[in-house]
């Protein structure tokens, strides 16, 4: 990676921090809790629950929410497992009194485990991707509590670079999710 690649990366990050930043000072409330979603990818063997945690950011008919979840999949029955801690950053908008619409994307470092009986000699590899992720979802607020429920459809495609015939593995997965949070 050359220099300009790495700072050009250093300053947008700094910049996205420091637009955060700004954003929760200004912000109505700053919610925080633990989420959980019901998850079945395309290639995956079965369904799973994702658990996680997000941040979200709450303006008067908008909001931003920044979350981090934990999904360990088994796919092609069984010889290859995933293991991701996907980022998400979305935008919230409020439609109705009780619906959002939400889009948004994420970043997944994921872990790929082959199976030595299937596939002996492959190693392990990491992939890192960008996911995106369009959904339709509610809040009820109760004094200081929200419940949140989301049903969300994630466009991910993970790169498997130590198979020759396999080159990319389907994971796109729909995600209902259900939170609560705590707002400050």
């Amino acid at each position: 990676m050359n220099k300009v690649s790495v700072y050009m990366k250093r300053n947008i990050l700094v910049i996205i921090i420091g637009f955060l930043t700004t954003q929760i000072i200004l912000a109505q409330s700053v919610s925080i809790g633990p989420q959980a979603g019901f998850v079945k990818s395309v290639s995956a063997d079965e369904s799973i629950l994702m658990p996680g945690g997000a941040i979200r950011i709450n303006f008067e008919g908008l909001s931003i929410e920044g979350a981090v979840y934990q999904k360990i999949e088994n796919n092609k029955d069984g010889s290859i497992n995933t293991k991701s801690f996907p980022v998400q950053l979305t935008g919230i908008v409020k439609m109705f009194p009780y619906i959002n619409f939400e889009i948004g994307f994420g970043w997944y470092n994921t872990k790929i485990d082959y199976s030595q009986d299937i596939f002996p000699g492959l190693d392990s590899e990491t992939s890192k991707n960008i996911g995106y992720h369009v959904g339709i979802g509610s809040q009820l607020e109760i004094g200081r509590f929200m419940v949140t429920c989301d049903v969300r459809y994630v466009f991910l495609d993970l790169d498997l670079n130590n198979i020759s015939n396999t080159t990319t593995m389907n994971n796109n997965f729909f995600a209902v999710m259900a939170g609560a949070m705590f707002r400050f």
